[in-house]
């Protein structure tokens, strides 16, 4: 068929275009505020959205719609090709371990899930061995010293733990700056991240020597989004750090089950959340029964790894403590 060569017919094919463009909203995680006691809350508590505010020009608008077409071609192109997310694999296979040995009399088992140790590892831990096991979310960073620090403490406590590495990804760009607590520069992260968690629990649920009743997700900062954004059911927990779970839509709350138990906990002086003083995730913990919001006095954004040592120790004790109990 012949393309429309009426002006006022090919204006109106322009305009639909340009007004079904996709709107982008930029996300910011600034919130920070000071507490000084644990928060414990199990009831929901309401929240505004602001509306949009002021008007604007035809063409502006159109402007703004047009970039949006654009920024979503490119991000598609980019970050949402099928071979983008077959890499989600990759993100398993370079996987840390940590698999204490003392709770099946062996050898501790560490390194990359792809290791060639730690795959010979694995086929040597004995038949029964039924032991509970962490998928662990990294910071917007990678794995850090916050991750390092919870990899010695499930060690000791005797967990299983994996850290999925989200840079495995092919073309995976950082979504924050440190330096300047920044973040939101790679928006694809935040489904990339959420992909990482079904990923890995698949993997885990073939692990004839986990028990399959206690399997934990705990992310720290953007993994702590991560696993507050994580919808799926059927865990024993979760465990948020470093997240106050109320950025921008749809990064607000906890989407999985109401009957899912959390655990969250929050340095009352992060400077990543500077803009909204005092709110955390206790706030919209929704009605469910089984949920616990710990905001550290004095505390900036690293949990386990705070170098206010009592806030650090206090913050694992509130971990381990949730793990033995589910």
């Amino acid at each position: 068929m012949a393309a429309p060569t009426n002006p006022e017919t090919v204006a109106a094919s322009r305009r639909k275009v340009i007004n079904s463009a996709p709107k982008f909203n930029t996300l910011r995680f600034n919130t920070a505020f000071t507490e000084s006691a644990v928060i414990v809350i199990t009831h929901t508590i309401s929240g505004k959205r602001s509306g949009r505010g002021g008007s604007m020009g035809r063409w502006e608008t159109r402007c703004r719609r047009m970039m949006g077409v654009v920024a979503g071609l490119v991000l598609g192109m980019l970050y949402g090709s099928p071979q983008a997310h077959a890499d989600v694999s990759a993100t398993w296979q370079r996987a840390y371990v940590s698999i204490p040995g003392h709770i099946f009399g062996g050898r501790p088992i560490l390194g990359k899930w792809r290791d060639t140790l730690v795959q010979r590892g694995l086929q040597r831990i004995p038949d029964g061995t039924d032991m509970a096991a962490i998928i662990f979310l990294h910071g917007c960073s990678g794995i850090a010293r916050e991750e390092e620090a919870a990899r010695l403490m499930f060690m000791e406590a005797g967990y299983a733990t994996f850290f999925p590495d989200s840079f495995a990804r092919a073309r995976r760009r950082s979504n924050c700056s440190l330096e300047e607590h920044r973040t939101s520069l790679a928006p694809e992260a935040h489904s990339y991240r959420v992909e990482e968690i079904r990923y890995a629990l698949e993997q885990v649920r073939g692990l004839p020597w986990i028990d399959q009743s206690r399997v934990f997700v705990m992310g720290f900062s953007e993994g702590g989004m991560a696993v507050a954004n994580y919808p799926g059911n059927g865990l024993a927990g979760l465990v948020i750090t470093g997240w106050h779970c109320q950025g921008r839509p749809p990064n607000i709350g906890i989407k999985s089950d109401v009957t899912v138990p959390v655990l969250a906990i929050l340095g009352g002086e992060d400077p990543w959340y500077a803009a909204k003083r005092g709110e955390h995730c206790g706030q919209v913990f929704n009605g469910r029964p089984d949920a616990t919001s710990l905001v550290l006095p004095g505390n900036g954004h690293a949990i386990v790894n705070s170098p206010i040592l009592k806030n650090a120790e206090r913050a694992k004790d509130a971990i381990i403590s949730f793990l033995e109990n589910h």
